[in-house]
């Protein structure tokens, strides 16, 4: 059997796949769109550069779901980005030996934060790249939870550098990468697959340039994939409530049941994200809400400071050590109160809501200065703000809004 270098073509909507077999110079929507190359993919959806034949001035990217994550109906991702106005310019279906694939039209992104972590010999990130895309982070999070959404994969693969669309600005930079072509056609049964490498749109800043030159550059938070909604949107609902009065007083009729939404609350499961980056209340089965993405920046922030994972892969496998683990790196500890509401209280915690499992002598900060790449100066600002995103009790956990505000943060805001 033929091992595909990226994602894996020939697997079927049916064994949890089905990725859209694209290759450049391919139309889609009936020849509006033209791919000119693949960025990248994900186990979800793969990622396209695209020109579009009634506006050629610019570039778009176009990511195509698999088949099977299209069967997700409603598509989680296409109500985030309807939600934030001009996220998605177009959405369409596209048809192949897989079945249907829903395909977004997007704005266009450069590499993730984790891309640039994988360019110098630490793994790591200096601290005014950190500061700038925790900066843009906070601004974009307050957007989304405005419209009731949570993100649900604040990660450093889910933060990217800003680019311009215009063909003047990016056809320079094209021309100076290896054309992207199929290299080529792969045949598995009656099947013909086209194998094409991803070639991501550099960004304008690398690893190692200076806070100025950062600073004069945006990122973004992309990949509303796992997002999941939290509440009605509060200008849409009284909309709602103002159209259902006038329902009322034309027709003189009472409003049935069935004109109103019904939410499904929120899950980790939902999300779809690894079991390491769960929060304490995931692993204590209280309600899931949008405080899981200010854990989850947390965690993104060590993860490009230190080069390691907030919690190693090992620590994940057992709920009691990992959560043990937890307590240990955020410094503080998990109150009776919270313990006694979990669903698991006699596992973890006695009758007096006390964690009676063992919690490791480390602390964050030793842990960072183990990790060997952080400036010794660096350090104690770094803790501080990764044990605030890192509160236990969700209901103390800082907002997006409240976290602008804080002291290590600010120098990623000056432009």
């Amino acid at each position: 059997m033929f091992h595909f270098p990226e994602e894996p073509l020939h697997l079927t909507c049916k064994e949890g796949y089905g990725y859209f077999p694209g290759y450049p110079g391919q139309k889609l929507k009936n020849g509006r769109y033209e791919i000119t190359r693949k960025v990248g993919y994900g186990p979800r959806s793969s990622v396209w550069l695209v020109l579009d034949s009634c506006n050629d001035e610019v570039y778009s990217i176009i990511k195509i779901l698999t088949a099977h994550e299209t069967l997700q109906k409603p598509p989680p991702e296409l109500g985030a980005l309807k939600a934030r106005v001009n996220l998605v310019y177009d959405y369409f279906d596209e048809d192949s030996h897989h079945g249907t694939h829903l395909c977004l039209l997007l704005s266009l992104s450069g590499p993730s934060l984790e891309h640039l972590r994988l360019s110098p010999p630490t793994k790591s990130l200096s601290r005014h790249i950190v500061q700038r895309a925790v900066a843009c982070v906070l601004e974009e999070l307050m957007k989304l939870h405005g419209r009731g959404f949570i993100h649900g994969a604040v990660t450093e693969n889910n933060i990217a550098s800003w680019i311009a669309r215009c063909r003047t600005d990016i056809d320079p930079v094209l021309a100076e990468l290896s054309p992207c072509t199929t290299e080529r056609k792969v045949i598995i049964g009656d099947m013909k697959f086209p194998v094409v490498l991803s070639s991501p749109v550099p960004g304008y800043f690398e690893w190692n340039d200076n806070p100025s030159h950062v600073g004069r550059n945006s990122m973004e938070l992309i990949n509303l994939g796992h997002s999941q909604k939290i509440q009605e949107d509060k200008k849409v609902t009284e909309q709602k409530k103002r159209r259902n009065r006038k329902k009322k007083m034309k027709k003189h009729v009472v409003l049935t049941p069935t004109e109103h939404v019904v939410f499904t609350p929120p899950t980790w499961e939902k999300s779809r994200m690894h079991r390491s980056l769960r929060p304490p209340e995931v692993i204590l089965g209280l309600p899931y809400s949008w405080k899981v993405d200010v854990w989850m920046l947390g965690s993104a922030v060590y993860h490009m400071s230190t080069g390691k994972p907030l919690v190693p892969e090992e620590k994940a496998t057992d709920d009691g050590v990992m959560l043990g683990w937890l307590i240990a790196m955020s410094g503080g500890h998990i109150t009776p109160a919270l313990a006694l509401k979990s669903g698991l209280p006699s596992e973890y915690f006695d009758e007096n809501g006390l964690f009676k499992l063992g919690i490791p002598e480390e602390t964050l900060e030793r842990q960072i200065i183990a990790s060997g790449v952080v400036p010794v100066n660096d350090i104690p600002g770094l803790v501080k703000f990764v044990q605030t995103c890192l509160t236990l009790d969700p209901g103390a956990r800082p907002s997006p809004e409240a976290l602008c505000e804080n002291e290590w943060v600010k120098p990623g805001f000056d432009t």
